[in-house]
């Protein structure tokens, strides 16, 4: 089960605040499940850390036994398991990364991406070069001949904070970025035992901002909370076409909400607090997770109603089309990638995964979006 208050800095798991809590704390609800919603066991999955969905199949990815699952879309029967652990051909180092293409799958996995066709059959392999890029948290996406990553960049103490978008060509020599740097979810290392701090405490952010990226019928699409609820599309050769900025409401984060996000933080880090200040901000990231189906934009926001969270679901253009408040998945503010791991959007069905703690598995969800 996913805890939205639970801090994974450093890759530390404590659960703090629960699912429930949040939303009380937040929205002054209680979650809610009154939706027509379809269940289907996994029982195979131990932890989920993709969920991808084509026209006919759903793929779902282990990270723990770095394998991917193909299920049939229709009755949702296992097809197949793609791959496995290890460092041979057709093996994933570490959890796999996959990205849908029109005639295949790719994933990343640490220092290679591998290929398959969509039916799961091993296909080849690409190494990756640039060592910035094998230890991103991002998805690698093959584009046109190149190749769309999100490696880290150093800052001016040399520390790998951020990450910058990036197109590589085919031999992994830089062709263009397209981004300004942007914070990287993945946690910085903790002080060495025994360090002593070198200067001013550092802000922690216990809410962070979402920076995220997918890449759609030839086209790189970027969210950036940072400048609200904010996408820009970059065609294939990182040339900025537009950007979509649709009016939202501002979700401020309730006092009593930020007292026990930092009360907990103390509580689980006291060994880091001469090095680090815990801070959350005023409001609320516009939004925490998104996704590129077809001709439709789904922007998931902030805003809460019955323990279900907004969608604004728009065109390529940025249009709005409707709003629903209809997705499930409680944010890990420290950690938002998390949510990302965990859903996917096709052809405006809303697919979820969660897991079921009294029945001791994890499930698929797949509610209707219109």
């Amino acid at each position: 089960m996913s805890h939205p208050g639970s801090f994974r800095f450093w890759f530390l798991f404590r659960p703090v605040l629960g699912a429930a809590v949040l939303a009380a704390s937040v929205f002054g609800q209680t979650p809610s499940s009154a939706r027509a919603e379809k269940i289907v066991p996994l029982p195979e999955i131990l932890m989920v850390s993709s969920v991808r969905v084509s026209d006919d199949r759903i793929y779902v990815a282990d990270g723990r036994s770095r394998e991917i699952y193909a299920y049939a879309l229709d009755n949702f029967r296992l097809l197949k398991k793609i791959g496995r652990s290890g460092q041979g051909p057709g093996e994933f180092e570490t959890a796999p990364q996959p990205v849908l293409l029109p005639d295949e799958m790719a994933a990343k996995s640490f220092s290679k991406i591998v290929f398959f066709s969509k039916e799961g059959e091993f296909r080849r392999e690409v190494k990756i070069l640039p060592s910035d890029l094998m230890f991103s948290g991002f998805p690698v996406f093959p584009l046109e001949g190149r190749y769309v990553g999100f490696p880290f960049v150093r800052d001016e103490r040399g520390r790998m904070t951020s990450c910058v978008g990036r197109i590589y060509e085919e031999d992994w020599k830089t062709a263009a970025e397209f981004t300004a740097p942007f914070p990287s979810p993945t946690p910085s290392p903790p002080p060495p035992p025994g360090a002593k701090s070198a200067g001013p405490k550092e802000e922690m952010l216990l809410i962070k901002d979402y920076c995220q990226a997918t890449v759609a019928g030839g086209r790189i699409y970027f969210a950036d909370s940072r400048k609200g609820l904010s996408v820009s599309v970059f065609d294939a050769r990182g040339a900025k076409i537009r950007e979509i900025r649709p009016e939202t409401t501002v979700v401020r984060v309730d006092p009593k909400f930020r007292d026990e996000l930092i009360a907990a933080w103390r509580e689980d880090m006291k060994k880091y607090l001469e090095f680090y200040t815990p801070f959350v901000p005023d409001v609320f990231p516009a939004l925490f997770a998104f996704r590129v189906d077809g001709a439709e934009i789904h922007a998931v926001t902030p805003r809460g109603r019955d323990g279900l969270y907004e969608i604004i679901t728009m065109n390529l253009e940025g249009t709005i089309l409707r709003r629903s408040f209809s997705f499930p998945l409680e944010p890990t503010w420290d950690y938002l990638p998390e949510v990302d791991h965990r859903f996917d959007i096709h052809g405006g069905i809303l697919y979820t995964t969660s897991y079921n703690e009294e029945k001791e598995r994890m499930e698929l969800r797949i509610a209707s979006l219109k």
